[in-house]
């Protein structure tokens, strides 16, 4: 049985559930400003990788560690359009942004994220780790840090929103703060990417913004990107 979660004068709605109908799929209807998801129904995307999401209201995570949604190997490819509202207190020690890997046939609309992420040498971004999807509209808040001496490894990635996008993404906004603190300096130890948007991009950013600040002494830190690289396309951002 599947959960159709709807508002009803949407004609993305309507149109969904005619094809549910058509197709003789057995569903149980839910009006979202009624009952908006809940943080066990977001946990549950993991489930139904390719499915399509809005959320009527804001979400407020419990203080426990987030484990994000999916992986490399299970990409989400679905839609979640958080139609202008906020998933907030997103809380990792370990890196864990929303979602791991956002496919191609993904996309993330109209939301914002907010918590912190730290990190000792994990990759830590809010949004997602990998995006090869669609990323339109979207906003990180709160901040994002590295903290102790990443002796294990170099080349790390901090990032408000992705740290590496191959895909696109559209008037996106970081006003999450990112901090970065090395024990050490010299190659190969401040070999990291740090970015404010992104860290690595080899996809597009159109009209993104960074509006926080980055306390980082990586040779490949900025706002937008901390690096750009030949494939990659960043046009009417600041």
């Amino acid at each position: 049985m599947v959960l159709f979660i709807e508002y009803p004068k949407c004609t993305t709605c309507q149109r969904a559930k005619k094809w549910l109908d058509a197709h003789e799929v057995e569903y149980v209807s839910r009006h979202i400003k009624e009952e908006s998801p809940t943080e066990e129904e977001l946990k549950a995307i993991g489930n139904n990788l390719d499915g399509y999401y809005v959320l009527g209201e804001d979400i407020v995570l419990s203080q426990g560690e987030w484990i994000s949604i999916g992986s490399q190997l299970r990409q989400f490819t679905g839609t979640l359009d958080g139609n202008g509202h906020a998933i907030s207190n997103l809380r990792s020690s370990s890196g864990n942004g929303l979602f791991y890997y956002i496919g191609k046939e993904g996309v993330i609309q109209n939301l914002t994220v907010s918590g912190e992420i730290t990190t000792n040498d994990e990759d830590a971004a809010l949004l997602s780790d990998v995006s090869e999807g669609t990323v339109v509209n979207c906003k990180a808040k709160g901040s994002v840090s590295q903290e102790g001496d990443a002796k294990s490894r170099s080349g790390f990635l901090l990032a408000g929103l992705v740290n590496v996008n191959y895909g696109y993404m559209e008037n996106c906004v970081n006003e999450a703060e990112i901090i970065e603190i090395f024990g050490r300096m010299g190659w190969p130890w401040n070999y990291a990417y740090v970015g404010g948007g992104v860290s690595v991009n080899c996809g597009s950013m159109i009209e993104c913004e960074n509006n926080a600040d980055i306390y980082s002494n990586c040779m490949y830190t900025g706002g937008v990107s901390g690096l750009n690289t030949w494939n990659g396309l960043i046009e009417k951002c600041v």
